[in-house]
Formats: structure tokens, sequence, C-alpha cells
């Protein structure tokens, strides 16, 4: 069973909020300080996605991946950016395989890196990125 998990980034003050929150069952996001909803139009939460890295860090939604060159059941990959979203069938990788009912076909992750995210490092946007 796949591990749930959230990271929260506050707009107004351009950092990540520590354990200064949690989320209620109905989805609210509260200030664990102050027992106060915080604004979904100044926060965005991040989920993890359940896939790792090459070196084993955590992969969130809003990360930046740099998809390293090498070689995945013989297909040439190229030194390339992604983002990663969520869509209606999960998370965007584009360079993922998956099956017809869903599931992977394969673990690429092993060869990409989060190098940042859109919050932190929005000049990586600019970049090469699908």
């Amino acid at each position: 069973m796949r591990q749930v998990e959230y990271r929260l980034w506050c707009n107004n003050k351009k950092e990540w909020k520590k354990d200064e929150w949690h989320l209620t069952p109905n989805g609210r996001i509260i200030d664990s300080n102050r027992q106060i909803e915080m604004k979904p139009e100044s926060h965005f939460l991040s989920q993890f996605i359940g896939l790792s890295d090459k070196d084993g860090i955590k992969i969130f939604e809003g990360d930046i991946l740099n998809q390293c060159n090498g070689s995945i059941n013989g297909t040439q990959w190229m030194d390339k950016n992604y983002k990663v979203e969520h869509s209606p069938k999960g998370f965007n990788l584009p360079f993922f395989m998956w099956k017809d009912n869903g599931e992977n076909n394969m673990d690429s992750t092993h060869w990409c890196e989060v190098i940042g995210n859109k919050f932190e490092n929005p000049e990586l946007l600019n970049t090469d990125i699908d």
C-alpha cells in the first residue's frame, strides 16, 4: 500500500510549512498553532506520488525532475526536465510507461532526479520542460 504523505507550500511566506498544520478528513488545511483554516489560494498541498528518484528522494506533486541520459529496455532517453503534475489518471510523468489497466509497465524513476520544484525554482520552468 502506498504511503500517503503531503507537504504544504505557503505562497505568502514563500516557504514550506513544517509541522504547524494538519489536514482534516474533509480536506481542509488547519494552522495547528492558531487553529484557523488556511486559505487554499495562499497555500498549495503537494502530495507524495509514491515514487522516489535515483537518489532515493521522495517525489511530490510540483517537483521538477531531470530525466538523465540512459537506456531503459533499449530505449534511449535524452537529458530533459519534467514537471510532476496531477492528472485524472494519477500523476503525470511523461517518461513513465503505463499499461492499459493503469498499472505502471516499468519503473523508470531510477533514471531521474528531483532538481527542484515549481515554487522555489521557477527558473527551471523556463528550460526545456514537458
